[in-house]
């Protein structure tokens, strides 16, 4: 099948989307699925944005792939009360867990994307009422891109940390087969067959073309606007939107040094990707221990809101959380630009590794959310300006579950080494001098690590006592699959600081995600989502996904009540 992309600018359209993430592809799908004209504004070269080097998971409850039976709206309702307290916002939550299965189905049968729900995942607040361990955590499916030909260049890499051999995605049923491709049949076919699909696609393409995670959800969505023939405009910056007869009605945008003027019909809906490369309001909403390196892609730097505010839209500000956080290590790459390296699941929640502060003590359960162990780690700094914490472990530790950006069975080690991405040493004193850390402190705090593997109870921080930190740590691993002795020479660490994922503030909306004034009413042809939005969980993370699965849901809400309102003149 071959696409053809309508790049041409158009005089009018009916709806425009300005941002190509998750949250503005699914706006645009939805607006085309329709049956109406659809241009989408891309600031950049290539289409994903941020979500296309995310793990691509959705947090979207009660959907028909949650397959459990044992989930309900009501059941969601009250997590995510208990989760966010007295922010909750109750009309757009609940609009929200109604529109978020109503838009997952609505793609399942219009278009490209396909999801299905993990197997077991536990929601991040394990121990709150209304918790569940499986059913609203959605990924894509594995989405072959060679369908798009000349197109699969479109889309944005992943970050090259996330791939093998500098071109091969895997996801985590993938890294299971391989770790275990000498030991299982199963496990070697599997880990033949994309080892020798990847070779070919290299050949074809100079990468691979079997996309997982985020890759495969903004593959899926592309092909799907591509099928529609959606008019996708990239390299184009917004320059002003045009409020006149009594709504946003044009937009004007500058493409190969062309300034042009697009009519716009039914609205505009801002998916920038939120402020976090903003200077100013970086600076303004974020800790000032948060290095400037970010994991969000460097072009979102807040151009939906300054449009917005320009109409009178407000960025709402909270003193829980501006922002999503998560740890980070940080490493010189080859072409001296700088890997940014979330640590989700890989590492930290596994046996065998503690993280310290510069004064060589526990802070924070190493097996907690990242967002919660990203800001624990943000407050412990303060107290100790342009240093890092250190996640330190053994041998047997990294040969097992790897460390950062070194892989399990120590691949890519000895570069790390080299490059002072790790720092070694045979002993813990000498490990301490390394990194600048008491060695009297230190070596308390392993020996207490070791004293709690054996007994399984973390004294501390109870590391490893509810579904989600079990399901991080390693389920072979008795009595406690996050606590593992540190006892095997050489021992290793790594520097770890607080990084931010996303935006959590974003422009004030209602319910079907119109921007609101300062006086809280709707600026008519006016939309956000994304991070754009201001987030409906506060700066709360209660679950895997709970930027992309609402993203998605209100990027479907816009689409829907914009193209209503001209479909109610007509």
């Amino acid at each position: 099948m071959k696409y053809n992309v309508n790049d041409q600018i158009p005089k009018e359209t009916d709806l425009i989307v300005l941002g190509s993430g998750a949250a503005g592809l699914s706006a645009a799908l939805t607006g085309a699925a329709l049956g109406y004209q659809v241009t989408l504004i891309e600031k950049t070269d290539k289409i994903g944005g941020t979500s296309a080097r995310s793990a691509g998971s959705l947090w979207i409850p009660n959907t028909f792939l949650d397959k459990t039976g044992k989930d309900n709206f009501q059941n969601s309702l009250i997590y995510l009360k208990n989760a966010i307290g007295n922010k909750f916002d109750l009309e757009r939550i609940e609009k929200f867990l109604k529109a978020g299965p109503e838009m997952v189905k609505f793609l399942d049968k219009k278009s490209f994307v396909k999801l299905r729900a993990y197997d077991h995942h536990p929601d991040y607040l394990a121990k709150l009422e209304g918790a569940t361990l499986s059913g609203r955590v959605l990924e894509p499916h594995p989405y072959n891109a060679s369908v798009l030909g000349k197109h699969f260049k479109d889309i944005r890499l992943p970050l090259p940390e996330f791939m093998l051999f500098n071109g091969l995605m895997v996801d985590r049923v993938d890294i299971s087969h391989l770790m275990k491709l000498t030991k299982s049949i199963k496990s070697f076919i599997h880990s033949v067959k994309i080892l020798c699909c990847y070779l070919i696609d290299v050949i074809k393409f100079g990468r691979g073309t079997r996309l997982v995670m985020g890759n495969a959800l903004v593959g899926r969505l592309y092909q799907s606007l591509l099928s529609y023939n959606v008019n996708i405009i990239c390299s184009a910056d917004v320059k002003s939107l045009i409020y006149k007869n009594n709504k946003v009605s044009e937009v004007s945008i500058t493409s190969n040094n062309k300034i042009n003027r697009i009519k716009v019909n039914a609205g505009v809906i801002l998916a920038t990707g939120g402020f976090s490369n903003n200077k100013k309001l970086r600076k303004k909403l974020i800790p000032q221990t948060i290095p400037k390196e970010s994991c969000v892609l460097e072009s979102a730097t807040g151009d939906g809101i300054n449009l917005a505010e320009k109409l009178g839209g407000r960025l709402k500000i909270s003193d829980e959380s501006n922002s999503f956080f998560a740890p980070i290590s940080l490493k010189k790459r080859n072409d001296n630009s700088t890997a940014v390296f979330p640590h989700f699941v890989l590492d930290r929640g596994k046996p065998g590794l503690v993280a310290v502060n510069p004064n060589g003590k526990r802070f924070v359960n190493e097996a907690t959310t990242y967002h919660l162990f990203g800001k624990a780690l943000s407050k412990a700094l303060k107290k100790y300006p342009n240093r890092s914490c250190y996640f330190v472990c053994d041998k047997n530790f990294i040969n097992k579950y790897g460390l950062g950006m070194v892989r399990p069975n120590g691949i890519g080690l000895k570069n790390a080494i080299k490059i002072g991405y790790v720092k070694t040493a045979n002993t813990i004193k000498d490990l301490s001098t390394l990194i600048n850390v008491p060695f009297d402190e230190l070596s308390k705090t392993i020996s207490s690590i070791n004293n709690y593997a054996k007994t399984g109870k973390d004294l501390d921080f109870k590391k490893g006592e509810d579904a989600y930190q079990i399901n991080l740590g390693d389920m072979n691993h008795k009595p406690n699959p996050c606590l593992g002795s540190i006892t095997k020479p050489p021992f290793y660490a790594i520097d770890v600081y607080p990084g931010d994922i996303g935006a959590s503030s974003g422009l004030i909306t209602n319910s079907d995600a119109q921007v609101l004034d300062v006086n809280g009413e709707a600026i008519k042809g006016l939309y956000a989502c994304g991070n754009d939005m201001d987030s409906i969980m506060a700066g709360v993370y209660p679950g895997p996904g709970i930027t992309i699965g609402p993203g998605m849901t209100f990027g479907y809400i816009a689409a829907c009540h914009a193209i209503n309102s001209i479909k109610n003149k007509d």
